[in-house]
């Protein structure tokens, strides 16, 4: 009895993100939450009432074990397939006003992220807390998702963060998309749009009016967190995804290796050098043109990502959840603001435009898949090439200097 049970558990784990989106999708769900946080709340909602269908503790025990394996294997294989399929190269070849006003937003959410730690220095899980929250706002969700891991942090944290996040970023983005740009307006100077970008215009034949959904289409490196992995299931996919599935495990094999011989201070695997080396030799593949490229892969990883929040909701201790969300909010919500008017301050002292702030402001705190619709609210299709690759250096950079804050204040 035991093992159907935790063979249907486990069918669950890998089917219902599935259908959960498929669904979502239907009644209109995700236009108000996204895939992520549903699968979330679904986890947290099985986890939290399985006395009731799974009344024995031996059970519950077992389940609570193939959710612990469901969390590990689906973040191991995401993160490599998630890095080796980003171009880097691309990323740093923007103008260097870009790339300045992107690194600002960094050291931004580097001192919001201490003036939050000074504020609440009793917070519990306090390390933990700022490399997930430096690894969000730098990168995003895959990031939080890789620090929470190599960190070792408790389920029901990484659940309470992600839902602050939520909800903090949400109404930043309500702010970005309605008078963000009158409002920065009043301290920063008009963007310029350059001559290359009036030829490109011209050459591509793109009137003002040209809907920016059509040029989102036009690039070649649109990452998105919530986007449709509908192309993970389609046929010609299968190779590339099998491809990068084996690479994804050598990965692993080599990182598992090094942080066995290098072992953390409790003489066990050191998760946090697993996580780095992880990310690093990941990153090598990516500069291979053919790895980058195979399709349906980035869709796999974010399927794999859904796996990963409908089982760590499933071992989520709802009633821990509820008390301590309050002050995790306050906290993210402090980090947020302070870390907005460190970058308009460091904005101001630049002299960065505008459009150039708004953007990699989006780039940094949001990622790739926000990038079209600011674009789209602030009127500048100019900005959508470098902010969807600033967005992309984000989620490489966010997993080192998220762990490395985390080690710097400590955690345990």
């Amino acid at each position: 009895m035991q093992a159907i049970l935790l063979t249907l558990l486990t069918l669950f784990f890998i089917f219902a993100p599935y259908y959960l989106q498929k669904i979502g999708h239907k009644i209109q769900l995700n236009t108000i939450l996204s895939d992520v946080v549903i699968c979330f709340l679904i986890g947290v909602i099985m986890g939290n009432t399985q006395q009731w269908w799974l009344p024995q503790e031996a059970y519950q025990k077992a389940a609570f074990s193939v959710a612990e394996i469901a969390t590990a294997a689906s973040v191991l294989l995401a993160i490599p397939m998630l890095l080796m399929t980003s171009d880097i190269r691309s990323s740093i070849r923007h103008a260097p006003q870009f790339l300045l006003s992107f690194g600002l937003c960094i050291i931004a959410v580097l001192l919001a992220t201490l003036l939050s730690v000074y504020l609440y220095p009793d917070l519990p899980h306090l390390g933990q807390t700022a490399g997930c929250m430096v690894g969000v706002y730098i990168g995003g969700t895959p990031n939080m998702v890789a620090i929470s891991y190599a960190l070792n942090a408790p389920n029901e944290l990484f659940v309470i963060l992600n839902s602050t996040d939520v909800f903090c970023s949400g109404l930043f983005f309500l702010f970005l998309t309605s008078v963000a740009k009158h409002f920065y307006s009043l301290f920063l100077p008009a963007f310029v749009p350059s001559s290359a970008s009036i030829k490109s215009t011209t050459s591509h034949k793109l009137s003002p009016e040209t809907p920016l959904d059509i040029a989102l289409l036009q690039q070649n490196q649109v990452l998105d967190e919530t986007k449709s992995f509908k192309d993970a299931f389609k046929k010609q996919s299968l190779t590339p995804i099998i491809k990068a599935v084996g690479l994804a495990i050598l990965c692993i094999g080599f990182s598992v290796l090094v942080a066995l011989l290098i072992p953390g201070a409790d003489g066990n695997l050191n998760e946090m050098l697993l996580m780095i080396v992880l990310s690093t030799t990941s990153i090598f593949f990516s500069f291979s043109s053919r790895i980058q490229s195979l399709q349906g892969v980035y869709e796999f990883a974010q399927y794999l990502l859904l796996i990963f929040a409908i089982a760590v909701g499933f071992m989520a201790n709802f009633s821990a959840l509820a008390a301590a969300a309050p002050t995790y909010l306050t906290f993210n919500a402090i980090l947020v603001l302070s870390l907005l008017l460190f970058h308009l301050f460091f904005a101001i002292l630049f002299k960065i435009d505008t459009d150039t702030f708004i953007i990699t402001s989006t780039a940094c705190i949001f990622g790739p898949p926000f990038i079209g619709q600011v674009c789209s609210a602030i009127k500048n299709k100019e900005m959508l090439a470098p902010g969807m690759a600033l967005g992309v250096l984000g989620l490489i950079i966010g997993t080192y200097l998220g762990i490395l804050v985390a080690s710097v204040i400590g955690y345990t």
